[in-house]
């Protein structure tokens, strides 16, 4: 048996799914406003080459989630879990 890490979650506002390739224009409509990175430490993310590295590395970790705003339909953000550890064990990085 296998256990999923990845649910999908919804209530009456927002939808949180696994992200897939097809997902691409409806984030990137979103990632592509410049003011969204302005804190970000990537802040030309907005761009579409430099997004799309972000978005290829994203469905290759198979962790990744899209954010949806049920009302719109518009995608409102992602995330993504990182240093996943599915046994619950603490394995600190190489050089901590």
């Amino acid at each position: 048996m296998t256990f999923n890490y990845i649910p999908n979650l919804c209530d009456d506002v927002l939808s949180i799914e696994v992200l897939k390739e097809q997902d691409f224009e409806r984030l990137f409509k979103t990632a592509s406003d410049k003011l969204l990175w302005a804190g970000h430490p990537k802040k030309d993310r907005y761009k579409r080459d430099v997004f799309e590295e972000w978005f290829d590395a994203a469905l290759l970790s198979k962790v990744a989630l899209l954010i949806t705003e049920k009302s719109t339909g518009k995608a409102i953000g992602s995330s993504r879990y990182y240093e996943l550890n599915p046994l619950g064990f603490y394995s600190p990085p190489l050089g901590a």
